[in-house]
């Protein structure tokens, strides 16, 4: 099955706290990264690096509330002598907006399941499923999406095996952790889609 735009889409809006800077060249084209905050419904904020392509900046400042639709991409960087899977918001269409319009964080995903899904309970007895979700992208490549489902969900999901299709809606959140690297503690950020909704394809 070839790619198509509906198995990965986005549609955000929230603050755009830090300044939107090159990083790199791909295809010919400068990719600027910049970070914006998105408030949940609970009053907690998620803290989203984003992605956007040089033709799309119009001399945003920090501070303007932003939307766009784009897509989430997965990248495997080398960070701090590891490995790393990075999940970011790539902008297809970017614009500012009124404050007052209202944060907004939603995505939909259709792809596959593509590790052993791992069942389990917090410290606080939510019962949470974690997934890897592979969705595929132009040029033959593929996004791995880390999900995580909840509740009802989270027992749907742990059924689901290496493969099945799944389309999936949700918002990418932030979460924040400790890990101790040889003896000292260190802060850290996962990045990780939050399902609302799961369906089997």
């Amino acid at each position: 099955m070839g790619y198509t735009r509906d198995e990965n889409g986005l549609f955000m809006r929230g603050r755009l706290i830090e300044p939107l800077t090159a990083e790199h060249e791909a295809y010919g084209e400068t990719l600027y990264l910049g970070k914006i905050e998105i408030m949940r419904l609970s009053g907690t904020a998620d803290t989203l690096p984003i992605t956007v392509p040089g033709r799309l900046m119009k001399g945003f400042r920090i501070g303007d509330t932003i939307e766009f639709n784009g897509e989430l991409r997965s990248y495997n960087r080398h960070v701090d002598g590891a490995n790393r899977l990075l999940l970011r918001p790539f902008a297809r269409r970017i614009e500012c907006c009124r404050a007052d319009c209202g944060h907004v964080n939603s995505v939909t995903l259709t792809g596959c399941i593509c590790r052993e899904t791992v069942f389990r309970t917090t410290p606080f007895g939510r019962e949470i499923t974690d997934m890897l979700i592979a969705v595929n992208r132009d040029y033959k490549k593929a996004d791995y999406i880390p999900c995580i489902a909840w509740g009802g969900a989270a027992h749907a999901a742990k059924e689901l095996c290496i493969g099945a299709r799944v389309r999936i809606e949700g918002r990418l959140q932030s979460r924040q952790y400790t890990k101790n690297e040889n003896g000292i503690m260190l802060e850290k950020t996962a990045y990780e889609l939050s399902i609302a909704r799961l369906e089997r394809r």
